[in-house]
């Protein structure tokens, strides 16, 4: 393995993220880490276990010799690299050549590439639509974050690496690729023309007539930091008094960069974030400097794809009373990767920490529960369309039966009624069955409540809440509610 540098003054960690595709010289505030060692090794291995590593040299000699058809070794070694890795969290990965690893640090660091302008993740066996760049096609044909991509060119892309799908998403400048995808369950086709784009993490402009400057976080690539802190700077500099980040669609990205954009609003002394292994808190970092001055009013804007460092940075200012957060509950992935490098050529990505807030709130599996919960348009009617809907739709009512799983009733077919509409899978047979308490689960995880699928009080208030959003046509509701906050 080679030699890793552990001694850096500003810790450097890459959170998971699956991506297609003149400032001052320094920050103003930057991170100070505490003297711990964060990849403190395991004191104690299991020798009885290392000795089968023996074993299985003597299973794969076997296997080459006996096997029904020829084989290569390095295929049945990969093989069992990868059996190894699938014992671990599925941030965790082995990369068998360099190849395979700049696929993955590539997408965090080119600036310029051809294709459809798509940000990508996988989940289990589906491959997720993370991102949509604002300036790419697939923005005004319609694709939106969140949909499942199921064919590319008609090909099914179940078993295919992300890598596979990115490469055959890009192309030549002007050829055509056709996307087919699925959202909640309702089948999609898109003839996309490719394009040269630029990946860019950061938006910035004054929204009209006001004095909020709005910056749009598309991930935190290795340029963020000094990418925000200019766009901060600039936005200060035409009038700006207070401040929304939309960190919404947000999938990640290296750990230093949020938190040095965090600590450019925050002042010096704030706690920005806190590290876990093993059950045990190993470190944590804090904002340094010297300017103490008052910090500008600040809102972030999150939805349920907004993951990792999105989350750090989030986590960070709302820690600090420093920003209030309007959306939905984030995705949830409070854990960080290292990529190791091997003499072979070969890497993983590691998942080595888990982290948190200064509130030391869990955030793997959790995510952030937004000040205020506020659903969005998801596009799928329209204004007419869900007045009519609603209009045939048996009253959802907030009495004194609260409804467990297997028990039926005229509020059970009502929340099915409003379900289905709104694309969950569900039968309107009144009764709380699995699939109807999987979609209640969804419901309440996002309005950041415990998701338990039982249908009380609060679990009917949410699934009108986001029901009625679909009234608001392509009204984009939790940005008007940031403004309205600021103003």
């Amino acid at each position: 393995m080679k030699k890793r540098n552990l001694a850096s003054k500003i810790l450097v960690i890459i959170l998971v993220l699956a991506m297609i595709a003149g400032v001052a010289s320094c920050l103003a505030y930057v991170i100070a880490p505490s003297s711990v060692n964060v990849y403190a090794a395991n004191a104690v291995s299991d020798e009885d276990a290392y000795k089968k590593l023996d074993k299985l040299k003597d299973i794969i000699k076997i296997i080459k010799e006996n096997y029904k058809e020829e084989i290569a070794v390095e295929k049945l070694v990969n093989g069992a690299y990868e059996g190894v890795f699938g014992q671990l969290d599925d941030w965790s990965v082995y990369y068998a050549s360099t190849v395979e690893q700049e696929a993955f640090t590539n997408t965090l660091t080119t600036q310029q590439y051809c294709g459809v302008g798509l940000t990508i993740t996988a989940a289990g066996t589906d491959c997720i639509i993370d991102a949509v760049n604002p300036k790419g096609p697939c923005k005004p044909a319609g694709i939106k974050a969140g949909d499942i991509i199921t064919a590319v060119d008609g090909k099914p892309v179940k078993g295919w690496s992300l890598d596979q799908i990115s490469q055959a998403l890009r192309g030549k400048e002007g050829t055509k690729v056709k996307i087919s995808t699925t959202r909640k369950g309702v089948a999609y086709d898109y003839t996309i023309v490719r394009a040269m784009l630029e990946t860019t993490d950061i938006d910035s402009y004054i929204i009209p007539d006001t004095s909020i400057g709005y910056i749009e976080i598309a991930s935190f690539g290795e340029k963020c930091a000094n990418d925000f802190t200019e766009a901060v700077a600039q936005l200060r500099e035409d009038g700006a008094t207070s401040f929304i980040f939309d960190l919404r669609n947000n999938p990640g990205g290296y750990m230093d960069q949020a938190l040095n954009c965090a600590a450019c609003i925050l002042k010096p002394g704030d706690d920005l974030v806190y590290y876990y292994q093993n059950g045990k808190e190993i470190d944590h970092l804090h904002v340094v400097g010297e300017d103490d001055s008052p910090r500008d009013k600040v809102v972030i804007l999150v939805n349920e794809n907004s993951a990792s460092a999105a989350e750090v940075f989030t986590a960070a200012l709302k820690g600090n009373n420093n920003a209030t957060v309007v959306g939905v509950n984030t995705y949830g992935k409070g854990v960080a990767q290292e990529i190791i490098d091997l003499e072979d050529g070969s890497s993983f990505k590691l998942s080595t920490l888990y982290f948190t807030g200064p509130k030391k709130l869990a955030i793997d599996g959790k995510g952030i529960k937004p000040d205020y919960i506020v659903y969005n348009n998801d596009g799928f009617l329209t204004s007419e369309e869900a007045a009519q809907l609603s209009a045939s739709f048996i009253p959802l009512k907030e009495d004194k039966k609260f409804q467990k799983k297997g028990e039926y009733g005229l509020n059970v077919l009502a929340a099915q009624q409003r379900l289905k509409a709104m694309g969950f899978e569900v039968e309107t047979n009144s009764i709380l069955d699995d699939a109807t308490m999987a979609a209640i689960m969804v419901i309440q995880k996002d309005a950041g409540g415990t998701p338990y699928g039982g249908l009380d009080f609060g679990t009917m208030r949410a699934i009108t809440a986001r029901f009625n959003s679909y009234f608001g046509g392509d009204k984009d509701a939790q940005l008007e509610k940031a403004i309205s906050l600021l103003k």
